[in-house]
């Protein structure tokens, strides 16, 4: 009995045991989803708060200031290039927030090496006394770029076509008068023009040779040329002049100091046997982009892209209107000069009717072997 009552109380504790362990796995099976979830909330609460004053914060960043994105622009050294108008396109450029500007001088080369002594003395002396009577502060810069033979190859073709027209004119003037020249009257008006067609017609041909040996020998090689140019500052003073100077009145002054000094070296340098000139904008821009692009400076050029318009918004071409009145400006003005011709036709016609004289129209026949006009005087009485 004792040891039934043993085993009893044994299996009755682990049966006890074994519920109160259910119940509680029960309890907190349930809480513990109960509890995430609280938690949960309470982080998206915390992360919803967060939000807020993240949003807040950049609120307030953007209302102190906006990010400013830097472009390739303002790390070139200069601002603008301003000319001084339309009549005088000569340029400056503006640096140093619009308080220093630049203009350029281009000195034209000489061959030194062909020079005798005396002639380097002279201009070795000149260029000396230049140097000397330059008071202001001045730069010398010196530029390496590909030959631009675009530009020889349009001064050949130029003059290439002035030399064509004068060869056809003193042709149609040759044929003019070997076709009048019955009695020899003409011949050493014929012998003057042959001998110039002759000459003309040669410097055509050594022209063509010239150019197309320029082209080829640039195709083959690159060919350097340098360019020498003298630098002119203007600086603004602020502490000279009472009140503050507009922009517009900063310009004046400046193309004003830099044209005088320019002006004065310029003369200087033809005393000395050499030339140069102010350079414009668009000589500027082509100095500013050569040095800052100078593999693509021979390709694209500004002023060939200022001609074609390539980096314009939109384009404009004449209007068709324009076009239809300038059409017919031209047609009135080539009936106009065809009825003038007409007149003069008809007044030579009657005057030499008036004189005596009369055309004869000869129709082809195996005797003459082709038609002809004869003018033949009226038998008198």
């Amino acid at each position: 009995m004792g040891l039934l009552s043993i085993v009893k109380g044994i299996v009755f504790f682990l049966v006890f045991a074994a519920i109160v362990f259910s119940v509680v796995l029960l309890v907190f099976d349930g809480k513990i989803p109960a509890l995430n979830k609280a938690k949960n909330n309470n982080n998206k609460k915390n992360d919803s708060k967060g939000a807020k004053g993240t949003s807040n914060k950049s609120k307030d960043d953007s209302k102190k200031g906006e990010v400013k994105i830097a472009t390739t622009q303002e790390f070139l050294d200069f601002e603008d290039i301003q000319i001084f108008n339309k009549d005088n396109p000569m340029g400056i450029i503006v640096r140093n927030n619009k308080t220093e500007f630049i203009g350029i001088v281009e000195v034209f080369g000489i061959n030194y090496n062909l020079l005798s002594v005396e002639e380097r003395e002279i201009l070795e002396v000149s260029f000396g006394k230049l140097l000397n009577g330059i008071d202001y502060p001045i730069q010398i810069y010196v530029q390496s770029r590909k030959l631009d033979i675009d530009k020889y190859e349009n001064r050949y073709e130029a003059r290439l076509g002035e030399i064509k027209k004068n060869i056809d004119s003193l042709t149609s003037r040759y044929n003019f008068a070997t076709e009048n020249n019955e009695n020899g009257e003409n011949n050493a008006v014929i012998v003057e023009l042959a001998d110039k067609i002759n000459k003309l017609t040669n410097q055509y041909n050594y022209g063509e040779e010239i150019k197309e040996y320029m082209m080829a020998r640039s195709k083959q090689k690159n060919i350097l040329e340098r360019k020498y140019y003298l630098v002119i500052t203007h600086k603004h003073n602020n502490k000279m002049f009472e009140e503050a100077l507009t922009y517009e009145e900063l310009l004046k002054n400046a193309f004003f100091d830099i044209a005088n000094k320019a002006n004065s070296i310029i003369s200087s340098l033809q005393r000395s046997k050499l030339g140069g000139k102010m350079l414009n904008a668009v000589e500027l821009a082509e100095v500013l982009y050569s040095a800052y692009n100078k593999s693509e400076s021979s390709i694209y050029k500004i002023s060939n892209a200022l001609k074609s318009q390539f980096s314009h918004l939109y384009t404009t071409a004449t209007p068709v209107e324009l076009k239809t009145i300038a059409r017919q400006i031209d047609e009135v003005e080539r009936m106009k000069d065809e009825e003038l011709r007409k007149l003069r036709e008809l007044q030579e016609k009657e005057q030499e009717e008036a004189e005596g004289y009369y055309d004869l129209d000869v129709n082809y026949s195996p005797l003459t072997e082709a038609g002809a006009s004869y003018r033949l005087k009226k038998p008198q009485g």
